[in-house]
């Protein structure tokens, strides 16, 4: 099951992989050790195409003007679920591609076109939208013109960030 909740200048996202997950009498509560994953803007660490190997983009850009991503959780080089922020600058066209078995996007900031494979058209997307694919795959994705797109990752392999700013 996923969930997103919204709240003003907030987003929540969900995600139970088991069930059910029921409410429990005290007597009866347990803890299994796991915790809520919250982040401060501040605490985060980006890495832009010249320190992470995951980021394509033309060699006309320069790295710091490319996508950024900020790793959450897991082991994003593995094959074992991970959780990453992705940031693509105003008006890049990018592809993200995983070869796991699952690749969850949720727009946290910013309006994307996602341009599904095979399919003519797109599909627009606001912040708090979720696109979900449960095969190894990808996603065409054009990020705003006017402002930086961020967007929440998980995927259960490594996922690579292909990038093209506008022209």
């Amino acid at each position: 099951m996923n969930s997103m909740l919204w709240g003003e200048g907030r987003v929540a996202y969900i995600e139970i992989q088991h069930g059910p997950y029921l409410v429990m009498p005290p007597e009866q509560a347990v803890d299994n050790g796991e915790r809520a994953n919250n982040v401060h803007a501040a605490n985060l660490v980006w890495l832009d195409a010249s320190t992470n190997r995951l980021i394509e983009i033309p060699s006309r850009v320069a790295p710091a003007d490319g996508p950024r991503v900020s790793y959450l959780w897991g082991d994003p080089q593995g094959e074992q679920a991970s959780g990453a922020l992705v940031e693509l600058p105003a008006g890049y066209t990018s592809t993200l591609t995983s070869t796991g078995s699952s690749l969850r996007i949720v727009v946290i900031k910013g309006d994307i076109r996602l341009h599904a494979s095979g399919a003519p058209g797109h599909e627009s997307l606001g912040p708090g939208s979720f696109v979900g694919s449960s095969n190894a795959g990808g996603a065409g994705i054009t990020g705003s013109t006017s402002t930086s797109t961020v967007l929440y990752v998980r995927s259960d392999a490594p996922v690579e960030v292909v990038a093209t700013p506008a022209m």
